[in-house]
């Protein structure tokens, strides 16, 4: 049996599903064609054939765990990853354009609208739990709702790229870097980790409770463990469409002509009064004057150093990136403001034995 009739027929299920065609959703031939379709995602994922496969399944998957709360059936079956497959991003991945990926963040909203709206009361049919949700909204809540679901979905983007199921060099294009830094650099790592932590309790399917501290540190060992991971490396050579970007928008501000250093400026004055403001709001330092020199210096250490750090190799400038990026004891002021874009630069490009070398101990405790 081939994926793709696989994924034709999900797609077809869950929009009688999504669109809740009542007529048919609750009759006995659609309960019994979809128990017959989540065997058949179990079945076909055990033997996918690459790692791009098994997730489109595991998303399937994903989808019908809560869809199924609200029919009332029981969607408890797992997935097992075939042998033999990592988590390394295809060698063949499609490239996303930044239409492309605008579209994949638009669905991913609607999805998550679609999960809180099936979540706000599971004991209810589908029709009243849409209508009753819906409805629940004012015209400002319904506003705010929609922007949350997209930053949300953003931040879901960020999580595909940084876990490597969207590839940053094989499958998305400088065009859509924007979406890893957010508005002004301040798309933060840490609400990564915490969504990662999310993951993690959801999986386990117990309480909230003090437990969840460990949740979140277990998503910044996740993260640590991705930086040092050589699988997760691209060649050097992939790096040039990044140095690129870099060189054009972070340059250091002495290699600048007049007539540029002011644009640059203007944009390193951005970013770091986004960093001074969020040292401020997580309440990492009550002084604005002194918020600001670390801002100013993690974006110096990050990108004044990067570029060498990736090209050359060089050790002085691959410590500047991880103390930048709080992976140094005495930088962990600085997790709080990374961003994804520099995060997922480092996963990817920093030489796995220099920064086991600088770093030479545990990572430090996330702030």
């Amino acid at each position: 049996m081939k994926v793709s009739y696989v994924l034709s027929n999900d797609r077809e299920l869950y929009d009688v599903f999504s669109l809740n065609k009542e007529d048919i959703l609750h009759s006995d031939d659609y309960l019994e064609k979809l128990r017959k379709h989540i065997s058949n995602i179990v079945e076909v994922a055990g033997n996918a054939k690459n790692i791009h496969e098994y997730f489109l399944l595991h998303d399937a998957m994903d989808r019908w765990r809560g869809a199924g709360r609200a029919l009332g059936i029981s969607v408890d079956k797992a997935l097992v990853l075939p042998e033999g497959l990592t988590r390394e991003a295809p060698k063949n991945q499609q490239t996303w354009s930044e239409d492309n990926l605008q579209k994949w963040v638009e669905i991913k909203s609607f999805d998550i609208r679609e999960r809180h709206a099936i979540e706000w009361h599971e004991s209810k049919p589908i029709s009243e739990i849409i209508k009753s949700y819906n409805e629940q909204l004012t015209p400002d809540q319904e506003r705010q709702e929609a922007d949350s679901n997209w930053l949300h979905a953003e931040l879901y983007a960020a999580v595909e790229i940084i876990d490597g199921r969207f590839h940053l060099v094989n499958s998305i294009t400088s065009d859509s870097y924007w979406r890893l830094e957010g508005k002004n650099g301040g798309r933060w790592l840490s609400d990564v980790k915490r969504l990662k932590a999310y993951f993690h309790w959801k999986r386990r399917g117990e309480l909230w409770s003090e437990e969840t501290r460990n949740d979140y540190l277990s998503a910044c060992q996740e993260l640590y463990s991705m930086l040092t991971d050589e699988h997760r490396k691209s060649p050097q050579f992939a790096f040039f469409s990044i140095q690129e970007y870099i060189d054009k928008n972070f340059p250091p501000l002495e290699s600048n002509s007049s007539q540029d250093e002011k644009e640059i400026k203007s944009r390193r004055n951005l970013w770091s009064e986004t960093k001074t403001n969020r040292l401020m709001e997580i309440g990492a330092s009550n002084d604005i004057s002194k918020s600001r020199k670390i801002a100013d210096r993690q974006i110096a250490k990050f990108y004044d150093n990067i570029i060498p750090a990736v090209v050359e190799q060089n050790g002085d400038s691959t410590r500047e990136v991880l103390e930048a990026l709080g992976m140094r004891k005495g930088f962990e002021h600085n997790q709080e403001i990374v961003n994804c874009f520099e995060m997922a630069v480092a996963i990817y490009f920093l030489d796995t034995d220099l920064i086991k070398n600088i770093i030479n101990i545990e990572p430090p405790m996330p702030s």
